[in-house]
């Protein structure tokens, strides 16, 4: 250290000889040069040890952080999707298969399924019931009240846009199913869709029922908002009856026919094309046309007036109606009388009102579908679901199989992207062709595309020793492949019974 101090001192030093600071400037550039030159067989030699090892990572998988992120999204939509287990990730034989096709991928755990990516999946399944339902003009509502498997009691929210979309489970708890409860509930949901979209709602017969009719029916007095019951039709019985019995029949039967049949579905049958109010009595066919008028009254985006022209021509064939290409489209079987007003009469203001009542269901058959698949996710054996996990569960299965069209082409939203499309299109767009290209998957994340090509690998987070190659496979990896599948699935069989299959689920 002080040679090193005496030196600088001499190389600076005034009275130092010119001679000998010459020497030392000398020997420092000769050290520089030294030094360079060790650096520069440093980076030689890094760079031909980074050569030499970049054919190692052709033979080593690796998963990226985001990578992971995807796989596991979609992974949980495929098993919400089919009501499969959340603990099936945890299944040794399942592990074993998703290690033999991507042996880098650490699987979620049941508690991922069931609390952080489910939360994901449903708020995007809603943002696209959501966008339906903004897009949808007019909408019908259809509830009914269920318990489950618990014995806890809920009532499950159908909206029809026409597509019966499950909209919610309210889990009614303590409260009693009184008529004045069952209104507020129905009360809510027009409240949160709009009450200028709500044209119809349908519930079975039961008393609280009956009653919260009633109630709805006094609050909404001036708007044309229907509410009916279902009902099932019986056959009278071919025998010999009496006078009196066949009376009494009758009778039974234009009681129920008075009680079944409203206003909405005289106009239906109005603006049939092949009925045109056939089949009904004169009063009928009043109450049917003050309806259509009140209801073009009810739609924003409607002319009252030019609606009751159409109307007007609709019902005595003239003007564009009278053309022969049009009254064969209206009595062709294979043309529905929707596809009429959409295809033929399109120009109508009165089609958006015929549209409106022909698409709303007469039956809550869609209500009774969601609890068929409520029931099948809560299961004796997953009986310690909780009421609100189970409902989400049933929201994403049930509304999932609506989208299930486009789910070659799944938008993943996240939290930074608005968009509303996620499925990869909007409400209004066309639904895509299959793709023919099975060797590339397109996942969707945000609003960027990123193209994964099968068993390609990219460097990243994670990595396990694969001795396969992409372009290496053989018959015999196949068929051991083929067999890790089948370990899978027969193991699928069994999976809930070793269970407590959702045992911490009911923890929020």
């Amino acid at each position: 250290m002080h040679a090193t101090r005496m030196v600088n001192h001499l190389a600076a030093c005034k009275k130092c000889l010119d001679i000998i600071k010459y020497e030392i400037k000398k020997e420092q550039r000769q050290r520089n040069n030294k030094n360079e030159t060790i650096l520069s067989c440093s980076s030689s030699v890094s760079t031909a040890a980074t050569d030499l090892l970049s054919p190692i990572s052709k033979f080593v998988d690796c998963t990226t952080a985001d990578e992971t992120g995807e796989i596991w999204k979609l992974l949980a939509m495929a098993i919400y999707a089919t009501g499969s287990s959340l603990n099936m990730t945890e299944n040794k034989y399942w592990i074993n298969f998703f290690k033999r096709i991507r042996p880098s991928l650490q699987l979620p755990s049941r508690h991922n399924l069931s609390s952080t990516l489910l939360q994901n999946v449903y708020n995007n399944v809603q943002l696209q019931v959501q966008n339906s339902l903004a897009n949808a003009y007019v909408v019908g509502i259809q509830c009914d009240g269920w318990s489950n498997i618990r014995n806890a009691s809920i009532i499950n929210f159908i909206v029809t846009t026409p597509q019966p979309v499950f909209y919610k489970t309210v889990s009614t708890e303590e409260h009693r199913h009184t008529g004045q409860y069952v209104a507020e509930q129905i009360e809510a949901v027009f409240t949160d869709i709009g009450i200028n979209k709500v044209i119809a709602c349908c519930t079975d017969n039961a008393a609280n029922m009956k009653k919260a009719w009633d109630l709805l029916r006094e609050k909404y007095a001036d708007k044309p908002i229907f509410l009916w019951k279902k009902y099932l039709k019986k056959e009278l019985p071919l025998s010999d009856l009496s006078s009196s019995e066949q009376d009494k029949i009758l009778e039974a039967v234009q009681a129920r026919r008075k009680m079944c049949l409203k206003p909405i579905h005289f106009s239906a049958n109005i603006l049939d094309p092949r009925l045109k109010g056939k089949h009904l009595s004169a009063g009928e066919i009043v109450h049917g046309l003050q309806y259509i008028h009140s209801l073009a009254r009810h739609l924003s985006n409607v002319d009252e007036n030019k609606v009751l022209e159409n109307l007007a021509d609709f019902r005595s064939n003239s003007g564009f109606l009278e053309m022969q290409f049009v009254q064969d489209s209206a009595i062709n079987p294979n043309i529905l009388p929707v596809t009429f007003w959409k295809g033929i009469c399109i120009e109508f203001p009165l089609r958006f009102v015929a549209e409106a009542v022909l698409t709303m269901p007469a039956t809550s058959a869609a209500t009774e579908r969601s609890f068929s698949s409520y029931g099948n996710i809560h299961t004796k054996k997953r009986n310690r679901l909780s009421v609100k996990r189970a409902e989400m569960l049933t929201y994403v299965n049930h509304n999932l199989k609506l989208f299930s069209a486009t789910a070659d082409k799944i938008k993943i939203v996240t939290n930074n992207d608005k968009s509303l499309n996620f499925f990869g299109y909007k409400a209004n767009d066309e639904l895509p062709e299959d793709s023919t290209d099975t060797s590339e998957s397109t996942v969707t994340l945000g609003l960027e595309e990123k193209t994964m090509a099968t068993n390609q690998s990219e460097p990243g987070f994670s990595g396990w020793y694969s001795p396969r190659c992409a372009d290496q496979s053989s018959s015999s990896e196949d068929r051991e492949l083929y067999e890790e599948m089948d370990a899978a699935l027969y193991a699928s069989d069994g999976l809930e019974d070793e269970d407590d299959v959702d045992k911490d689920e009911d923890i929020d």
